[in-house]
């Protein structure tokens, strides 16, 4: 010890270039290398959700499996080997969930758009003109809208036609006629 902190030696400096600190203790060293490779598989499967092509994203969890095979073969403590093997179940659950190449896709039921029930219910009758001008209305709850008018509350749903007894709506690219009991006409010759 002397002989190293003799006067005119230089201090002793410690270069880590790729080399682990010796000071660390092992078991300590394995539990941050496991936590940072657990740590590393989660960012995997959160970049895997938010890609859209499948086969990315199967690249992505089988690099999250490695990352968890790692952690469950170098963690002698067994805490992070347990948290391993969950995810691990849970990310062999999302490799099977992925469609195979070339397979058909299945084919997505969609729901036809409805006319909101509020327009449906609050029709109330047409006021159908018959002089030449053919200015007719429809009552809609308190309100008296003409053709490529839209009712309050609704801007995405625009009257199409008006008939005698009926008026056609149209809405997400889709058009739907409502019968009206009441009718009145006027301007008859």
């Amino acid at each position: 010890m002397k002989s190293l902190l003799a006067p005119g030696r230089v201090h002793f400096l410690y270069s880590s270039r790729g080399r682990p600190d010796p000071m660390l203790i092992p078991w300590v060293h394995i539990e941050i290398i496991s936590m940072e490779r657990l740590n590393e598989a989660q960012s995997l499967l959160q970049a895997a959700d938010r890609l859209a092509d499948p086969r990315q994203k199967e690249v992505c969890y089988k690099l999250a499996l490695e990352e968890l095979k790692r952690v469950q073969a170098e963690d002698t403590t067994g805490r992070y080997a347990e948290k391993a093997k969950e995810i691990e179940k849970r990310v062999n659950d999302l490799i099977r969930q992925i469609p195979a190449p070339g397979a058909t896709p299945t084919p997505v039921a969609t729901k036809r758009p409805e006319l909101p029930q509020e327009i449906v219910a609050n029709t109330r009758g047409v006021v159908y003109d018959e002089t030449p001008k053919r200015d007719h209305v429809v009552l809609i709850a308190d309100e008296v809208l003409r053709v490529n008018q839209s009712p309050r509350g609704h801007p995405e749903v625009r009257i199409a036609r008006i008939e005698r007894g009926a008026v056609t709506f149209v809405f997400d690219s889709t058009s739907a006629t409502i019968t009206v009991e009441t009718e009145v006409s006027f301007g008859r010759r």
